[in-house]
């Protein structure tokens, strides 16, 4: 493999210090308060409170390039773009306004380049505009809030059907096991 090449499992191992770091800096009451409006939204297809239509599609499309279905489903299939809706609502204006101003510039963009908006672009066309604005505001929040949404409990809006947590192996108990660690290995004696 070339060591250029990123894989889906690397660019999730490295995207991980960044998302467990920049969770502390979104509102979590915030996060909580979108959590129900996002989940219903997601389940009905409804529509979205913040993002227009057209915001709503190219936001998608960035997800879904961020993270791609293959043999495994990605951000569409998670429904990150009603995460993204919701937390959007209840955020302040101007992280909404980065979301939708970006989104628009976007198609402008594509529209520029290539006489259509973002969606309509072929896959390679979209990966290099995403490329040539990676840096910017827009890109970087929505990469982290596509990661967010892929990942949180699906009670936040995104990680429909925990299609987020069948990807990277995790097991949604919703109950634990002593020992936990080090703190409690003497409470139960472990027979060999």
């Amino acid at each position: 493999m070339d060591s250029k090449q990123l894989t889906r499992r690397r660019f999730m191992q490295a995207s991980g210090n960044m998302v467990g770091c920049a969770w502390l800096t979104l509102s979590l009451p915030a996060i909580s308060a979108a959590s129900q409006e996002a989940q219903a939204a997601r389940n009905n297809n409804a529509g979205y409170r913040v993002l227009t239509p057209a915001q709503a599609v190219a936001v998608d499309a960035v997800a879904a390039q961020i993270i791609p279905s293959d043999d495994s489903p990605g951000a569409r299939e998670a429904g990150v773009v009603y995460f993204v809706d919701n937390v959007l609502q209840n955020e302040q204006a101007h992280i909404a306004d980065i979301i939708k101003d970006g989104a628009q510039a976007l198609d402008a963009q594509a529209k520029k380049l290539h006489a259509k908006v973002f969606i309509a672009l072929a896959n390679d066309q979209q990966i290099a505009l995403l490329q040539s604005i990676e840096t910017t505001p827009f890109f970087e929040l929505l990469r982290f809030l596509t990661l967010c949404g892929m990942f949180a409990s699906p009670s936040y809006g995104g990680n429909k059907n925990k299609v987020g947590w069948d990807l990277i192996g995790f097991k949604d108990q919703g109950y634990w096991q002593s020992p936990f660690g080090y703190y409690d290995a003497q409470v139960l004696k472990i027979k060999g």
